[in-house]
């Protein structure tokens, strides 16, 4: 796609209590592929009071969900989104909140971060991300990563890695200029710039 996002025209609902959880996640809504959805499996962020806060466990269950459905041979796409009203927030602050050495709980997080985006790398089916509310910090960059990026109106994008002085993760500095060019995802990346749904779909 030449845009970051393709606006969705009709409203998209993932009402947490519709959602149809098929699997032992305990922070993820797992829908497997099969006759009736055509081949599709949905796997949704469910932590909806929590704004879909991404703590490491649901680091590990979405890695592990994206691996196994995308090695079933009746998958043949796969459409991440979530339940509630954020798609979400990003990272769990409670994920640092544990004391230890600042360069011990570096290394951690470092290792949970590789492990979860070389799932996106290593999925062996398409990846979907279908945006039904706002997205922070990881759950924008790992966006670049699916294979088609789609978002309701009124959803918003940012990435605030400058005031909480961190680097882009998720291969951003590298999906990111080729989706959105170099000077937009400078903004985006460097600047945190936040933009819309409707701006995102002009963008590239």
């Amino acid at each position: 796609s030449n845009s970051f996002c393709t606006l969705l025209v009709l409203p998209f609902s993932t009402n947490p209590q519709r959602a149809m959880a098929t699997s032992a996640f305990k922070t993820l809504s797992v829908k497997p592929a099969h006759a009736a959805t055509n081949g599709v499996a949905t796997v949704l962020l469910d932590r909806p009071r929590k704004k879909n806060a991404i703590t490491y466990q649901m680091y590990t269950e979405l890695g592990t969900a994206l691996l196994d459905i995308g090695s079933k041979d009746a998958t043949k796409a796969i459409v991440l989104s979530a339940n509630g009203d954020y798609y979400s927030s990003g990272n769990d602050l409670a994920n640092f909140s544990k004391l230890m050495h600042p360069r011990k709980m570096a290394q951690q997080a470092k290792g949970v971060c590789a492990t979860f985006v070389n799932s996106f790398l290593d999925c062996e089916k398409p990846i979907v991300c279908a945006a039904n509310g706002p997205a922070i910090g990881i759950a924008v960059t790992t966006m670049g990563l699916c294979d088609r990026r789609l978002a309701v109106d009124g959803a918003t994008f940012h990435t605030p890695f400058k005031a909480l002085g961190q680097a882009p993760e998720g291969c951003s500095s590298l999906m990111f200029p080729r989706l959105l060019g170099k000077e937009t995802a400078r903004k985006v990346l460097d600047e945190g710039l936040k933009f819309t749904s409707v701006e995102g779909k002009a963008m590239g």
